[in-house]
């Protein structure tokens, strides 16, 4: 029987623009890029029920839209996974981020990213409504909650404390995705995952004199969370556990050609991965594993089986 997640977060497109820059403007000291092609990438929480989907498990989308819905639609080359059971709320106060990366064909060095975007929390009758939601899937039994918070409004701390507090009561695990530095309203969460860097900020909030280590058991203990997943680019992967400790994955050397979304990867592997029965650490692994794959494959990858159970893991 197939599994099936519930993914609620910041909706994003992401646009990348590609060409030659081989000369400078006349008008000002700064590169023009000679446009070759243009992709356009539903991201941001849709990143994760993608890949969940691409595993052949199902997966409900929870989020909100702003009044570039169609902007961001039409400019969607592709509709949403049919795994996927998508539920968009709407704010016409609202813009959906989309961000815009011009890149240099040579080497995919990034040149410059323009972000178009409300930064604000949503209505508070959408919050409700995105609550509702939650608990539908959860009277549904999913196989667990992922919250995607990419610091754009969607998140809110009440709706991330109803959530978990919901989820724990019916003993549904929570993993989070989140760039902010207090994680107080995701108390009780299952999993919580950063990258490096922003787990520095998280450790200067909660234990700023501490080691790794045990910095990861001071957040998890005295904010009742069981797992810490700290992602660390060419350093590959740390994960904590209160009962094991800290294991380090180290990552493969791969050429790099996309680092946008790899984190997204993580999280829809490791959900993939528990909710099948493997334990935290093989989960990690065979997250780590794809995660690999996804920055040596480039922006239009999404996992898939045959990657994740490859030989060489």
């Amino acid at each position: 029987m197939s599994k099936h997640h519930t993914v609620i977060g910041d909706l994003i497109l992401d646009r990348f623009v590609y060409g030659s820059a081989n000369r400078v403007s006349a008008e000002a000291p700064t590169l023009v890029l000679d446009v070759e092609d243009e992709i356009d990438m539903l991201g941001g929480a849709y990143n994760v029920a993608a890949h969940i989907c691409n595993l052949e498990h199902t997966c409900d989308f929870i989020s909100v839209s702003g009044n570039n819905f169609g902007l961001v639609m039409s400019s969607f080359t592709d509709s949403f996974h049919p795994n996927c059971k998508e539920t968009l709320y709407f704010e016409t106060a609202r813009t959906t981020t989309v961000k815009t990366r011009l890149i240099s064909k040579y080497k995919g060095t990034h040149l410059l990213r323009v972000d178009r975007e409300t930064i604000q929390p949503i209505r508070t009758k959408n919050e409700d409504n995105i609550i509702r939601s939650s608990s539908d899937s959860l009277k549904n039994k999913t196989n667990d909650i992922i919250l995607v918070d990419y610091k754009k409004g969607v998140v809110t701390d009440n709706l991330a404390e109803t959530i978990i507090t919901n989820a724990n009561r019916e003993n549904i695990p929570v993993y989070v995705d989140t760039k902010r530095d207090n994680l107080d309203c995701f108390e009780g969460a299952t999993i919580v995952k950063p990258n490096k860097y922003e787990f520095e900020k998280i450790k200067l909030r909660y234990a700023p004199h501490s080691d790794m280590e045990d910095a990861c058991y001071t957040i998890c203990s005295s904010l009742s969370i069981q797992k810490l997943v700290i992602t660390a680019g060419n350093e590959g992967i740390y994960a904590f556990d209160l009962d094991a400790g800290l294991v380090h994955c180290t990552a493969e050397k791969v050429e790099v050609k996309e680092l946008s979304g790899a984190g997204d990867s993580v999280l829809a592997v490791l959900s993939y991965c528990l909710s099948e029965g493997y334990d935290f650490k093989q989960s990690v692994i065979y997250a780590n594993k794809l995660a690999g794959k996804f920055i040596s494959s480039g922006i239009q990858y999404r996992a898939k089986k045959e990657d994740l159970f490859c030989e060489g893991i």
